[in-house]
């Protein structure tokens, strides 16, 4: 049987470096809150050159809404890397 984090994890295809921290879900105000970041030590390539560099800043805090679960509104939060 699959934990709510694992269930998640895998219907939206997170993959390392990222992972799922946590999940809210208010039934009475019908909105799910999927919280996402990334693995301590964790690199991610460079989107001109491919290299490998480690993830030093994720200031950059995001929200963005997803797709309906349900008929319960879907938010995935995450802080990004700048660039």
């Amino acid at each position: 049987m699959y934990s709510d984090i694992d269930l998640f994890t895998k219907a939206l295809g997170i993959e390392e470096p990222w992972k799922i921290d946590k999940i809210n879900f208010d039934k009475e105000a019908k909105r799910l809150d999927i919280y996402i970041s990334h693995v301590k030590g964790a690199k991610l390539p460079c989107k001109v050159c491919g290299d490998k560099y480690s993830i030093y800043d994720t200031t950059k805090k995001r929200t963005r809404r997803h797709l309906n679960f349900f008929e319960h509104k879907a938010f995935i939060h995450c802080s990004i890397p700048p660039g």
